[in-house]
């Protein structure tokens, strides 16, 4: 086997200056983007609930790896989809 040279402290700080200089100099589209998408999601509801079964609810929806407002969005979806003979004209 040869023997392979590792880079000195210093020639690893420069290329760690370097490129943390690259990084600094792009753009960050992040935010841009994310204020392009379409907010499907306009409309804030409130409801009030059993204190204990709410916390059952979000145990429920930590266990399988939601959220409560994403099961929340699932189920009346869900209800929509069943009820959609009573909504269509």
């Amino acid at each position: 086997m040869g023997n392979i040279e590792k880079p000195s402290l210093s020639e690893r700080m420069a290329k760690r200056r370097e490129r943390a200089k690259e990084l600094a100099d792009t753009k960050n589209m992040t935010i841009p983007n994310m204020a392009k998408r379409k907010k499907t999601k306009d409309l804030l509801i409130s409801s009030r609930v059993n204190g204990n079964t709410y916390t059952q609810f979000k145990k429920a929806c930590e266990a399988r790896g939601l959220s409560p407002n994403a099961c929340i969005n699932m189920m009346m979806t869900d209800f929509v989809i069943q009820n959609k003979h009573l909504i269509d004209d």
